[in-house]
């Protein structure tokens, strides 16, 4: 019998690979989607007889009743809205994104007797720190949030992973990531303005990731313990400099933009958390190398 998950964020980077992924083995797929959801990404998925969209009005009653009218063996949250600064105008927008909607799916899942979730977190809430030390207002949300899936795990037996990333890429990724700008600036020879580049970055291959996600679920899911757990999963590490020293080997061409011409960002994450428990699935993942990485940026 095919396994049934239920994911957010299905139109993101990340999410619509998974999305992809999970279809190609054979999984059901349902995933919530608003109004202003872009419809763009999911063409491709709506034609599959396996998987099925779900409007969400922004209401509790309209998620819990999508879960009273499906089974879902598990739940993906992969849905959020990251913004690295916020202006007043994004309060309200942060709270209800990743707050108010990940509380109603949590509220959700227990009224339709869905007990498994995997939670994407953010090395953002870590701020060279061990403990919960927030970059932004964004982390802080994310850090909220957890403490309400915590809850939810001792109050209804909620079996839960979070999941907390670094940086990731990819080809086709349009979020203007800082080694895509890299690439391009380098391979058409443009400037671009830096920091003065000391500081070190996670990076880690969207390929990558999705194997950590789906091994994850299916690790969760087959998993007759309840857990809770959080685990930081990390890839490559190399200052912005290094990375900059790398791609102009790769590319056989100089970087011409300016280091220090930004400063830093206030609070700027010089040395991210480093990733010390190895999560048990970890051996079925084919970690994807940065030079592989690179080169497939290239070749798209």
């Amino acid at each position: 019998m095919s396994k049934v998950a239920l994911l957010t964020g299905i139109s993101g980077f990340i999410g619509n690979g998974l999305a992809k992924r999970l279809l190609d083995a054979n999984w059901n797929v349902h995933a919530i989607i608003r109004e202003e959801t872009s419809k763009e990404s999911l063409r491709d998925l709506e034609s599959k007889s396996n998987c099925t969209l779900h409007m969400h009005d922004g209401s509790t009653e309209s998620m819990v009743r999508i879960h009273l009218e499906n089974h879902f063996d598990i739940v993906f949250h992969l849905a959020s809205l990251y913004l690295a600064d916020h202006k007043s105008s994004d309060v309200s927008g942060l709270i209800r994104s990743n707050i108010e909607f990940s509380t109603q799916l949590l509220q959700g899942m227990y009224e339709g007797g869905c007990k498994k979730i995997i939670n994407i977190g953010s090395y953002n809430q870590h701020n060279n720190s061990k403990k919960f030390n927030p970059f932004n207002l964004y982390a802080s949300t994310k850090e909220a949030f957890q403490d309400i899936l915590y809850f939810y795990h001792l109050e209804y037996d909620f079996s839960c992973l979070t999941l907390k990333l670094f940086d990731t890429y990819g080809p086709g990724d349009t979020r203007g990531k800082l080694i895509n700008l890299l690439v391009e600036s380098i391979r058409y020879q443009s400037h671009l303005e830096l920091s003065p580049g000391d500081q070190i970055i996670d990076l880690s291959h969207v390929t990558n990731i999705i194997d950590h996600i789906s091994n994850a679920g299916t690790y969760l899911n087959e998993n007759e313990k309840t857990l809770w757990d959080k685990y930081l999963i990390s890839g490559e590490r190399l200052t912005i400099k290094e990375l900059v020293a790398r791609l102009e080997i790769i590319l056989d061409k100089n970087f011409l933009g300016q280091f220090g011409g930004r400063p830093y960002r206030n609070r700027e994450i010089m040395k991210p958390i480093e990733a010390r428990k190895i999560p048990p699935w970890s051996s079925k993942v084919k970690n994807l190398s940065l030079d592989e990485g690179i080169q497939e940026l290239l070749d798209k």
